[in-house]
């Protein structure tokens, strides 16, 4: 994997594919506006930044997977306006010593049907609009005591006005291999 220092901007494609890079920048890696049916995967992200990694506006039915995420500062994914119908999965989103706001942000003007799946989350995550998450890995003593029988519990995922919940989260984090 060549260590590349670049930013993706992409308006009104069908279809594109992102993989196998990393990412090293100061400012966002990847930002879809009007972007459907695109596929991010086996992606690393060191980005030291308030907007992050990933941002999708209006972009509907993209896959983002298998990717590794360390933001210092910001939001690692945001989902904003008009962008339902997206999956994130199988994925490490890395503590930092800086507080990142959060892991994964997804806007009450997004639209439904996002899917966060079987992901590792250690920063916080929010979510305005219903949202599906599920066996997703938590950091310990963030939204969940350390006891094991705690962790039995799901997982509400802060947002307002609407409460997602993750019913089966993981009890140990993934050990997330590219593809």
């Amino acid at each position: 994997m060549a260590k590349e220092n670049f930013k993706v901007s992409m308006r009104g494609y069908s279809n594109p594919s992102i993989s196998n890079c990393h990412m090293d920048n100061d400012k966002n890696s990847i930002s879809f506006y009007k972007v459907k049916n695109s596929s991010i995967q086996n992606v690393s992200y060191y980005v030291e930044t308030y907007t992050g990694a990933i941002i999708l506006s209006a972009s509907n039915g993209n896959i983002i997977q298998n990717n590794i995420y360390e933001n210092h500062w910001g939001v690692d994914i945001t989902v904003g306006t008009d962008s339902g119908n997206n999956i994130i999965k199988n994925s490490t989103f890395t503590d930092s010593p800086y507080d990142p706001i959060y892991a994964i942000e997804i806007w009450k003007s997004a639209g439904e049907g996002n899917k966060i799946i079987k992901n590792n989350i250690y920063p916080p995550v929010w979510s305005d609009v219903h949202s599906y998450w599920h066996e997703n890995y938590y950091k310990p003593g963030w939204l969940r005591l350390h006891f094991k029988v705690l962790s039995l519990f799901p997982i509400i995922i802060r947002g307002w006005p609407v409460i997602n919940i993750d019913w089966h989260p993981a009890r140990h984090p993934y050990d997330i291999q590219w593809s």
